[in-house]
């Protein structure tokens, strides 16, 4: 949605889910959501050989040097 330009709805209680008629015979779930959060600029200093080959990898499976950092902080503290 966010991509498309549409916002991301408050999500509604299960009693409204269940109020509506067309809801009657669903089953519902709970489904869990990570919203993106704002980007936020930031310094790091690492070594140049460091940064050329993250740069290079990044580049190489089309990425942006910042998107691969995050997915590969995000690995690490999984």
């Amino acid at each position: 949605m966010l991509e498309a330009g549409y916002e991301i709805p408050e999500p509604s209680s299960l009693d409204e889910v269940l109020a509506n008629r067309h809801n009657r015979k669903a089953v519902p779930i709970l489904v869990p959501v990570d919203l993106p959060g704002k980007p936020v600029r930031v310094n790091v200093i690492v070594p140049d050989r460091d940064l050329k080959a993250t740069d290079r990898y990044a580049k190489r499976h089309g990425m942006s040097s910042s998107s691969f950092l995050v997915a590969a902080a995000r690995q690490v503290m999984s």
